[in-house]
């Protein structure tokens, strides 16, 4: 069982595309004791299906991928201003493109507003 915890809801059995799923889900979850179980070729194996359900969620292995992926690299985000390069005042602070001087394609930013924007979506 998945859970690990014996209680009165009812087990299903799971199937040969759902033990695949099972496995799939032990390797991204580090779940290397119900791995070793699910490799032993059980004959029946059976699970709350409210255990199995979130355990094999796509969107939560999906997440859990990325996740894994973003500790592994340890990346830290290259700044612009980091290599001394970016130009405030005449780069575009969104695309780093040298912005024109024509008053009708560029607008200045002044205020905390913007800012405050700005950082609440990064």
């Amino acid at each position: 069982m998945i859970c690990g915890t014996d209680n009165s809801e009812k087990l299903t059995t799971v199937t040969e595309v759902g033990l695949e799923t099972l496995r799939t889900s032990c390797e991204i979850r580090h779940r290397d004791d119900l791995l070793s179980y699910l490799d032993s070729c059980p004959g029946v194996v059976r699970v709350h299906a409210s255990c199995r359900k979130p355990f094999t969620s796509s969107r939560e292995i999906k997440r859990l991928k990325l996740q894994s992926e973003a500790q592994s690299s340890n990346r830290l985000p290259v700044l612009r201003s980091a290599d001394g390069s970016f130009m405030w005042k005449s780069m575009c602070f969104i695309c780093g493109v040298s912005a024109a001087t024509s008053k009708s394609s560029t607008r200045r930013v002044c205020t905390l507003e913007l800012g405050t924007n700005v950082l609440h979506k990064c």
